[in-house]
C-alpha cells in the first residue's frame, strides 16, 4: 500500500514505474481509502532488465497527467528523479529481481541432458552485459 492524503476514490490514478527517463511501465491504483491506494506490481523484466546492477526503479503517482507529490514523510516535496538509478530512497525505489521460469533441453531425442547439450533458459529480466552460470 502506498500511504498519502487526500486521494479521492472518484479519481483515476496511476502508478508510474521509471527508470533512465526511457524505461517507463504504468497500472491503474486502486483508492482504498483517502489515506492510502494501491498498485499492483508490473513485471518489469518483461520489458527491461532487472537485478541490483540495473538499478533502482521510481516509484511515481499520477492524477491523470498531474504527479501527485512525493514528501516521504517530511514537510518538503522531494525529488523523484533521484528515486531511480543506483541510490536507493526509502518510499520511492523499487528494485526489481532477474527471475526464471523453465529450462528446456536442446537435445530433441531425450529428456536428460548430456554434457554436450545445451539448455535453453526462460525467465525475465536478465542483463545482456551480465554472464549467468
Amino acid at each position: 500500500h502506498i500511504k498519502g492524503y487526500g486521494f479521492d476514490s472518484m479519481k483515476l490514478y496511476t502508478c508510474q514505474f521509471a527508470r533512465n527517463g526511457n524505461e517507463l511501465i504504468r497500472t491503474n491504483a486502486t483508492v482504498l481509502d483517502s489515506f492510502s491506494v494501491s498498485c499492483p506490481l508490473p513485471v518489469w523484466g518483461s520489458k527491461f532488465s532487472a537485478g541490483q546492477r540495473s538499478g533502482y526503479v521510481a516509484l511515481l503517482i499520477f492524477n491523470g497527467e498531474t504527479e501527485i507529490p512525493f514528501t516521504n514523510n517530511t514537510y518538503e516535496v522531494q525529488d523523484t528523479l533521484a528515486c531511480s538509478g543506483n541510490r536507493h530512497i526509502n518510499g520511492c525505489s523499487i528494485s526489481f529481481d532477474t527471475v526464471w521460469d523453465l529450462a528446456v533441453s536442446s537435445s530433441s531425442t531425450s529428456q536428460v541432458v548430456l554434457r554436450s547439450s545445451s539448455i535453453s533458459v526462460f525467465g525475465f529480466g536478465f542483463d545482456e552485459f551480465l554472464t549467468y552460470t
